[in-house]
């Protein structure tokens, strides 16, 4: 724990200095310090996730910047306290109790401030450049769908099975917020992880769907193509957002970022918050499970983007990615591939039109990507995914 705690917990006799400063302090400042509750362990663990490497690295962007708004790195304890979570452990919310069950960890991860009102990460524990989570995460369907399902009885289950969880996200549908009997569950290490994925695992009468997140991802992608193709062998597409896509664009110069090396759990929504603030995004190229793609601005603003992300040492989904702006060559043929994206959606709608089997959709370009209009969301997307133990 801090070093601020040592100097708590030194007896008088060896302190005589810390003793003499003590008396001199006004009546309050020697009031009894605040007794650990019975679920201090419970508070320690889940303040722990927090400034844990996957809440980190993932990242969760408020904690994030919380902790860069401080110059020595510490989070009010009053923040944390609020967070709906921590609010079922201490409901008063009193920020002295939730100090003194983070001085009875065991750990070295947090440093809590001698005045018992804030906490931060270890100095001695820095996070690592890359983060493990998808090679740690589980995918895991079949849980029950009747609300007795929570991120404690996950969590429980597998404790119970001899596995250390770091964290659990439950998954949500998009528009309904339905859970959807699927949940990601983070373990200790790689080695925990392809464990258990040679494992069944059954609940109730349900026998559990295991795999790593990163097979889940790429079996979702696979999906996907085919699809794709089949919607394309049968000729359907068009509709509203066929015609949509007649409307010509000019072409702007200057407007489209490249990036490489982003998790391929990143979501579109990811770039649109980390690019949205430097210019207007107009697109993103992107799929999830893709590790690069293209943002289109609507001006020549991609140059200005690149550089004030630079500047401030932009992360997406915890990772700094590498940014190009594209020009000559590779930025006329993305160009092209917008046009016969546009004329591929024309052609489909007026097959639609005149009998095709399509059912609405929209131009897709580079990969089957779109380059207009919302992109759908089906089971693979894990955007409505509730982050275990990290509420604001």
């Amino acid at each position: 724990m801090s070093t601020e705690e040592a100097k708590v917990e030194t007896p008088a006799a060896e302190a005589p200095a810390v003793v003499e400063a003590a008396a001199e302090a006004p009546a309050a400042a020697a009031a009894t310090p605040a007794v650990a509750p019975e679920n201090a362990a419970v508070i320690v663990e889940q303040v722990e996730f927090y400034f844990g490497d996957s809440n980190l690295t993932k990242p969760d962007k408020f904690l994030i910047q919380k902790i860069k708004d401080s110059e020595e790195g510490y989070v009010e304890l009053s923040i944390l306290g609020s967070f709906k979570r921590m609010k079922e452990l201490v409901p008063s919310q009193d920020v002295q109790i939730i100090a003194a069950a983070l001085r009875t960890s065991k750990d070295d991860l947090l440093d809590v401030h001698e005045d018992g009102t804030k906490v931060r990460r270890s100095a001695t524990r820095p996070l690592p450049k890359e983060s493990m989570y998808n090679k740690t995460a589980l995918y895991t369907k079949g849980w029950a769908l009747d609300g007795t399902t929570t991120i404690d009885t996950v969590k429980a289950y597998f404790v119970e099975k001899g596995f250390k969880v770091l964290s659990v996200r439950l998954r949500y549908a998009f528009q309904t917020k339905e859970f959807k009997g699927s949940v990601f569950v983070e373990m200790a290490d790689v080695d925990s992880a392809i464990k258990a994925t040679k494992e069944e695992f059954k609940v109730g009468d349900n026998t559990l769907v295991c795999e790593m997140k990163e097979v889940y991802h790429q079996r979702k992608k696979s999906e996907r193509n085919d699809k794709k193709a089949e919607k394309k062998a049968e000729g359907g597409g068009g509709g509203a957002a066929a015609k949509e896509e007649e409307k010509e664009e000019p072409i702007i110069e200057g407007c489209v970022l490249g990036f490489k090396g982003v998790p391929d759990d990143t979501s579109r929504e990811d770039f649109k918050e980390a690019f949205g603030k430097y210019a207007d995004v107009s697109w993103v190229d992107f799929q999830r499970g893709d590790t690069s793609g293209e943002v289109r601005f609507a001006g020549p603003d991609a140059t200005k983007v690149m550089e004030g992300c630079k500047k401030d040492e932009i992360k997406i989904n915890g990772v700094v990615p590498e940014l190009s702006v594209l020009t000559g060559e590779a930025e006329a043929e993305f160009w092209k591939k917008v046009a016969a994206s546009r004329k591929e959606s024309k052609n489909r709608g007026r097959k639609s039109k005149f009998g095709g089997r399509g059912r609405g959709g929209g131009g897709r370009g580079r990969g089957g990507k779109k380059y207009g209009g919302k992109r759908s969301r089906d089971d693979g997307d894990d955007s409505g995914a509730k982050r275990a133990k990290t509420e604001e």
